[in-house]
Parts: C-alpha cells; structure tokens; sequence
C-alpha cells in the first residue's frame, strides 16, 4: 500500500485540521505505536503507555513508564531495571530524561513498606503534589537522590518511590508541555488505529498438523501451526474465545521487521491464557503486534510469556499471570500483577518495543475507516523549542522540606525522531534483521526538540521505524521455545 496519509490529507494533518483524523486513511504503513502526535512518537518513547490509571504490583518494567491517571504499588517494583531502552523526553531544567511519569498523583493506600525504584538514573513527573511529598535533601540537609513519599512523611520513610539520582521537588512537581508528551492525543489516535487495523482482512490462517485450516470455533486444548508471507504485514484474526482455546501456536517462520505479524483478537473482552508460542523468542517479539480492537477488558490469567506488544487502547489490560510481557504496552488502564501471589514471581515487562510498520487493505478489499467514536483529534503541532510553554496540571503547592536545587538554563529534548529512510529489507526469513542496539550509554541519542515536524510526518507516510529492539537478558535473547 502506499503512504498512511495520501495527497490533502497529509497537508490537512500538518496544518491541524481536525477532520483530517476522521476522513477515511489507508492504514498503512505505519508504526502504531509510534505513530506522529504534537511533533513527537504518539508514546514518547515510553514502554508502558497507559491513558488512565496504573498498578504496578509485581514485579518490575525493564523499561519506562507514563500514565495519564494516578498510580498505585503494592510490591517493590522496579522501573527502567535494565540499562537499554529508547530515550523519553528531557524536560527544560533538566539533566536526565524522565523515565516514570503520571499525570495525575500517587495512590499509597496499598502499598504497605514497599518501594517503587527509579533505575539508571532517570527522573519522575508526578502531577497531582497534593498526593506526595518530596525531597531531595535528609534530614541533615545533605544532597540526596530523591525520594517520593506520602504526604508529610519524612525523607526515607516507607512506602516511597525513590531514584538513583538527585531531583528537585520542583522539578518532579513541573508541568510537561505536550510537545514532550501528549497522552489524551496519542489515545485519540490510538483509538482510530486500533479500529482501522482492527479491519484487516486475513492473510494467514491457522492450521492443524496436517495443513488443514482451523475452523471456529476452536477446541479447547488445540495446537495451531502458523506460516508467514515474507515481505509482507501477515494479518490473523482470531476471535477472543478462539485465542483463549488454543494451548499452543507453533510458528513455521519467524517474523521479521519486513515480515511483521498483526494479531487482531476480535470480541468485546479477553479472559484466558496465552498460548505457548514455539519457535520463536524476544528477539522476534518487535515484529508481533497483539491488537484488541473492540475489548474493553483484558484479562490475562496464565500460559506463556506473550512475545509482542499489547495494543489495547480501549481497554483495562490485567496481567495476573507469573510470566512476562516482551514488548509495549498501550492500554486504557493497566494492572501489572496481583498483590502477594504464591510461589516465585517472574511478572516482568521487557523493552522490545515495536519496530516494524504494518499496513492492510480491509475485508472488502478497501482502505478501512476509523472508528466513528473517535471523536477527538490528536494535538497536532511543531516540534518544541528549546525553552516549550509549558501548560500548567492543576494541582496543589508541593509538599517538602528543601529549596528547589538550582538548575541550568532550560533546555528540552524530546524523544528520538523517526528515521528519514527505511533499513535494508531482508530475504524475508528468519529473525537476523533486528533493529541494532544502541551505542554509547545504552539508549536511543535525543536528537533535541527542534526537528520539523514536516520531517516526522514524511516518516509517518511513508518511511520505516526503527524503535529499537533491545536483548535485555542474555537468558531469554535469541532463545526460540519448542
């Protein structure tokens, strides 16, 4: 297919007109997670992007963390816990991108003596200063890394979210421009992607042992066989029930950055388990996109790790189950864990984050529409210059004990822009075109908040993404399940 946004339309989304979202677009290709909003990766270069609120139970995200709402813990949790993933914003003042940002405040009624760990060095944005006091000197006024605790507690005192380095009150406390972050537009956009993907005619098709195609619906404890086209988006739709049924999808081929898997599980909610996915690992899990186009809940009770992001958009995403989620996750809300589980807890997100660029044509052969209950228009708008207006979050004076630590002249970074050309393709075999790994200090480089946005929006119709696949466990790196 061509460009996501052809001709008028193109011109209409760089000048912000609203009804350039709600005309009919061909879907493709296009990044959906990292789709072009105010001038900048619809997710900001986040792992975990969630519209309202989250709970991070158990046990760690391996890379970062946004939610438009407020967060909860109620277990040690660890955020950025491995040192490579693609950069988020650095907001003016600044000496380190964010890694844990929420709109809203921090609900610390569940989270007993544990604390919420910021890693290698990144900073937290938390809205609501009513929710939280903070500190960046002890009680002996000595420089310390900063801690978030309830309102009047004590600096050290538990529960608490704390990082690696130092932070001011203010800084935590400073409003973020949408020109770093925007979630209610990227939402808006998520929201039209997830229906219009969600229209994808199928171009594989589940099997048995013998080559016979699955019929629907599907037994319970049934094993499915998948054979991918190379060079193309490969497009399976799968009812939710179907899904739930299946013990096993053993792949003949692995997909690849030109060989990209859409999954569209189609129903209004998912309960069950994740099949056992033989045959392929993380390194394959930026090429798989799990779309959940019409669920408003999704509840994962067990199974495998799911290699691939979770696209949820419209949905409350619950993860109760002792196994990881390799990929993004974009949801309404998000739920990571259940409190205090038995036995040994694996429940990790890892940061492969999606990389490929997806396109189709719909069942009737034509370009599918968007949802007409996406009503909103993302903020579509110029990258940020170095010292962006910020739009001030409504919320209390911060509760602290310091003086805000003087800071440099603002300056801003926002999340890498998109590459201007595609990677060489492949043979369309096996899994060796990963994305390459960062160099340097381990994340993607900022390139800074004054790119066009004319550029960000070329790459939106028409070049290829290159998010980053990240081996972040020598263990699990290139290990394919039988």
């Amino acid at each position: 297919m061509g460009s996501i946004i052809g001709g008028g339309a193109a011109a209409a989304l760089a000048a912000g007109d609203p009804a350039a979202w709600a005309a009919p677009v061909a879907v493709g290709p296009v990044n959906p997670v990292r789709v072009p909003v105010s001038g900048h990766p619809a997710n900001s270069g986040f792992t975990v992007f969630v519209e309202g609120d989250i709970a991070l139970n158990a046990d760690e995200a391996e890379g970062t963390v946004a939610a438009g709402g407020d967060l909860s813990f109620a277990s040690t949790y660890n955020v950025a816990a491995a040192g490579r993933f693609p950069n988020t914003f650095t907001a003016p003042g600044d000496a380190a991108p964010t890694y844990l940002y929420v709109e809203g405040g921090v609900d610390f009624s569940t989270a007993g003596g544990n604390i919420l760990r910021i890693l290698n060095g990144g900073y937290a944005k938390i809205g609501d200063t009513a929710s939280y006091s903070a500190y960046d000197r002890d009680q002996n006024n000595a420089v310390v890394n900063y801690n978030i605790v309830s309102p009047g507690a004590s600096y050290g005192s538990v529960p608490r979210i704390e990082g690696t380095v130092t932070e001011s009150p203010a800084q935590i406390a400073a409003p973020v421009d949408a020109g770093l972050i925007d979630i209610a537009g990227a939402f808006d956009a998520y929201r039209s992607l997830t229906a219009q993907l969600g229209q994808c005619a199928a171009t594989v098709a589940l099997t048995d042992d013998s080559g016979a195609a699955l019929g629907t619906p599907i037994a319970p404890g049934t094993r499915g066989r998948l054979t991918l086209t190379p060079g193309q988006t490969n497009v399976l739709n799968i009812p939710a029930a179907d899904l739930a049924s299946l013990t096993e999808i053993s792949f003949q081929n692995q997909p690849t950055l030109t060989t990209p898997l859409l999954v569209n599980v189609l129903g209004d909610s998912f309960e069950g388990t994740v099949p056992n996915l033989a045959g392929i690992s993380s390194d394959q899990a930026p090429f798989i996109l799990w779309n959940f186009p019409e669920s408003s809940a999704v509840t994962v009770t067990g199974g495998d790790s799911i290699e691939g992001t979770l696209y949820a958009p419209n949905a409350h995403l619950n993860w109760q189950v002792t196994q990881n989620i390799e990929g993004n996750v974009i949801a309404a809300r998000f739920t990571h864990g259940t409190p205090a589980p038995p036995g040994p807890v694996t429940r990790e997100v890892h940061s492969f984050p999606f990389a490929s660029l997806v396109s189709c044509t719909a069942d009737d052969g034509s370009s599918p529409t968007p949802s007409p209950s996406a009503t909103s228009t993302p903020t579509v708008a110029p990258s940020p210059t170095s010292t962006p207006t910020a739009t001030p979050r409504p919320t209390a004076t911060p509760t602290t004990t310091a003086a805000p630590t003087p800071t440099a002249a603002p300056t801003s970074s926002a999340p890498a822009a998109l590459p201007s050309s595609p990677p060489a393709s492949d043979p369309g075999g096996g899994g060796a075109d990963i994305p390459p790994r960062p160099s340097a200090d381990d994340r993607l480089p900022a390139t800074g908040s004054a790119a066009p946005f004319s550029a960000a929006l070329a790459v939106f119709a028409a070049s290829a993404v290159i998010a980053g696949a990240f081996l972040l466990r020598g263990s699990s790196s290139g290990r394919a399940r039988r």
